[in-house]
């Protein structure tokens, strides 16, 4: 059996071997030895994987599994009849993907060097073509970023010298109409931005008169019920009393009512009527007087215009605003006043709305010390400042700057303080006119400006500016 197996080939690295019924090896192809050292003796295979594999393959199957040798094989195995052995045939799975690997790596080799020979070839035909097409691309990038002085070198007799040539005239063209357009642009910038000052006042302006006359109407049609309201709201607050008064004289002169009558009053609850029944008219006058206010408002708001025009001292009215604003202005146990840095000019008088400048300064003022609220506690590590400044810009204005050192206004909510109605404020706090009212007295009946510029966590400035020589406005 030795000698049948040694002439089997079987490749370079495979095996076979003979095993009987009882699973013992007769022979085997690379080790013949064993059974000339031991005659007398057949070993047994002790792998009982190997043998449980072998007994699960049918004859003439292949099959992929771990070997005689411990390696894993590609076998198959079939029967010899007549005595029931069983021939197997093994061959390691290395030397059956050995073609596929070296075809792989071969593959590899051809792919790299046609990726080398296509690089070569790149290289080449881009310093044949594509250099100079870089730079023209190169220079039309200087050029487009502003840089007009840009040629190129024309060395080549062929087409990329003409074509370099027609760039270089092109480029001396633009060069010299850039220059010429320069002079021109800067002549329409000025226009422009005179024409978008412009334009922005007149949209502003449309705006407030088409929202004043609005506004007054609805003015007028709140203002008659909330007066009657406000007129009678007194006349009822007396005559509860004395009905009031009444009830207490009754029920010390007579005596408790009995029956189904005593019970309705007990369910009535006279006692608490009497007790709410103030409070509830006491709230219904602070509603009807908050009304009012709102109504006295929208009628400043509409009719801006009916003020008495005359020559007054600006310095005048800022001092009139800060008097009345003083109690504002002062500290008490819980909080530290707020200090007022004041440097006024000596301007002359100008002609003027004096009342609708004072509630300009009233309405930025009050502005500037509710936004220093939250660093008047004793404890807070800055100290509360409000700044006016007066002085005039040039001869034919005047300017006051009032700024605070306060929480400053975020960039969204700074494009809609002028907007008539827009307020941060809560719910009954404010109206939301204080600010569009005082922008719509400078810009359109003063022929001035209001600025606002702020820096969150570090103040806002209110920055107003109005003619010396203002043509009164006819009613």
């Amino acid at each position: 059996l030795n000698a049948i197996l040694a002439r089997t080939e079987i490749g370079e690295t495979g095996y076979m071997y003979i095993i009987d019924r009882q699973n013992r090896l007769l022979a085997h192809q690379h080790d013949p030895m064993n059974f000339h050292e031991k005659p007398d003796r057949i070993e047994t295979l002790n792998n009982a994987e190997l043998i449980e594999t072998l007994n699960n393959i049918s004859p003439g199957q292949t099959f992929s599994y771990q070997g005689l040798r411990g390696s894993e094989v590609l076998g198959t195995s079939y029967f010899i009849y007549g005595v029931n052995w069983r021939a197997i045939v093994e061959l390691p799975l290395d030397e059956i993907y050995a073609p596929l690997r070296d075809l792989i790596a071969a593959m590899i080799l051809v792919l790299l060097v046609a990726i080398a020979l296509s690089i070569f070839a790149s290289i080449k035909i881009a310093q044949l073509l594509v250099s100079p097409l870089q730079a023209l691309t190169e220079a039309a990038d200087c050029i487009s970023q502003g840089n007009f002085s840009t040629r190129l070198m024309t060395r080549q007799d062929n087409e990329w010298g003409v074509l370099a040539s027609t760039f270089n005239e092109m480029s001396e063209q633009i060069e010299e109409s850039i220059q010429a357009l320069e002079v021109k642009n800067n002549q329409l910038s000025e226009t422009l931005q005179q024409l978008k000052s412009t334009q922005l006042q007149l949209i502003q302006t449309e705006k407030m008169s088409s929202l004043g006359q609005l506004v007054g109407g609805i003015a007028h049609e709140i203002n008659n019920p909330i007066s009657f309201i406000r007129g009678n709201v007194s006349h009822a607050e007396r005559y509860v009393v004395d009905i009031l008064r009444i009830l207490e004289i009754y029920q010390a002169h007579c005596a408790p009512i009995e029956g189904e009558d005593g019970e309705e009053l007990e369910d009535i609850d006279v006692e608490f009527i009497q007790s709410d029944f103030p409070k509830l008219l006491a709230s219904m006058k602070a509603g009807s007087d908050r009304v009012g206010e709102i109504v006295i408002s929208l009628r400043n708001f509409s009719r801006l215009d009916e003020s008495i025009f005359k020559e007054s001292d600006i310095q005048e009215c800022l001092q009139e605003t800060l008097a009345i604003l003083h109690n504002k202005l002062e500290g008490n146990d819980d909080r530290q006043p707020i200090q007022l840095m004041t440097n006024y000019a000596n301007l002359p008088k100008i002609g003027c709305y004096p009342a609708q400048l004072n509630q300009v300064f009233m309405h930025i003022i009050n502005n500037a010390i509710e936004a220093l609220e939250s660093f008047r506690s004793l404890t807070s590590d800055r100290i509360p400042k409000i700044t006016i400044v007066m002085y005039a810009p040039d001869a034919d204005r005047i300017a006051i700057a009032i700024a605070d050192n306060g929480v400053g206004i975020p960039d969204e909510i700074k494009q809609q303080i002028f907007d008539p109605f827009f307020t941060t404020k809560p719910i009954g706090q404010g109206t939301g006119l204080g600010l569009a009212i005082s922008y719509q007295i400078i810009a359109q009946t003063h022929q001035g400006q209001l600025e606002c510029h702020s820096t969150i966590g570090k103040g806002t400035e209110f920055r107003i500016q109005i003619p010396r020589h203002l043509i009164a406005i006819e009613n």
